[in-house]
């Protein structure tokens, strides 16, 4: 019934429809699941106290792989938020590591060319070196600027990254909260570390809601950004772009409400000169 209900919303979006049929489809193999446990918990004739340490042997064997002891002594929070912030630190130590590769890699690429040019080319692959290293640094600086809970940033091979994960917007809205005014000062503060650069302010949204209504929140969400850097900095405006791209880049699963909340982002695209 809440599938063809929200077919009859909008029957050129059928992602809400699909994650419904998804979530029933769990719900029914998971019961069928627990009725099974609950049987063979029966038949066992086990006490509470064996299922409880059954319960535990999951994150014992997590926390085993990730060489740590879990402290379940006080619960399953404190054992829960050990491995949480295990996994966290892994995957910081996972970014830090592919942008210093990343970083390497360009380096290689621009020592084998150096290495085979004629003269002149080499003075433009000096220059280019000269700037890779100037990006390096102004990276390095952007890094520290930001709390975790404010922006991801990153790099690709040409470009750096602010992924304003601090900055949220209303339901169908792309008004800017006063609260966020702190975080958008910074990101200002960051573009300044690249003179001459030019910007895109990228809008994305979760796949909820129809195609064309995404792309045109993501398109006002992005202008949004674009027009307070504008009112409030002194980049010029030309160096600013902004572009919505709804619901066509996702970075993470949208039949989950964690993953909706990835995907409905502003990413701050700084295209450094030089490189």
């Amino acid at each position: 019934l809440l599938t063809e209900m929200e077919l009859g919303k909008d029957r050129y979006d059928t992602d809400d429809a699909r994650n419904l049929v998804n979530q029933a489809k769990y719900e029914a193999l998971h019961s069928l699941n627990l009725s099974r446990l609950i049987k063979k918990l029966e038949d066992e004739d086990m006490s509470l106290e064996d299922v409880l340490l059954m319960t535990e042997e999951p994150l014992n064997k997590i926390a085993a792989e990730l060489d740590i002891k879990p402290g379940l002594d006080e619960g399953y929070e404190k054992a829960t938020n050990q491995i949480t912030n295990s996994i966290i630190a892994l995957q910081e130590n996972v970014s830090k590591t592919g942008q210093e590769l990343l970083v390497t890699r360009q380096e290689l690429e621009l020592l084998k060319e150096q290495l085979s040019g004629v003269e002149t080319e080499k003075t433009e692959l000096s220059e280019k070196m000269e700037a890779l290293e100037r990006v390096k640094e102004q990276f390095s600086e952007v890094q520290k600027m930001f709390y975790p809970s404010e922006a991801m940033v990153f790099r690709d091979e040409s470009n750096v990254f602010l992924r304003l994960v601090g900055l949220n917007f209303d339901i169908g809205k792309s008004d800017i909260n006063f609260d966020y005014y702190n975080l958008l000062s910074k990101v200002q503060k960051a573009i300044t570390l690249f003179p001459d650069c030019k910007i895109t302010i990228e809008g994305h949204t979760d796949s909820q809601g129809g195609d064309e209504s995404n792309l045109r929140l993501s398109q006002e969400r992005a202008d949004a950004v674009k027009y307070y850097l504008n009112a409030n900095s002194n980049i010029e405006a030309s160096r600013i772009n902004a572009i919505g791209f709804g619901e066509n880049k996702p970075i993470a699963n949208n039949e989950t409400s964690e993953g909706r909340k990835k995907n409905r982002r502003i990413d701050v695209v700084i295209h450094p000169t030089g490189l």
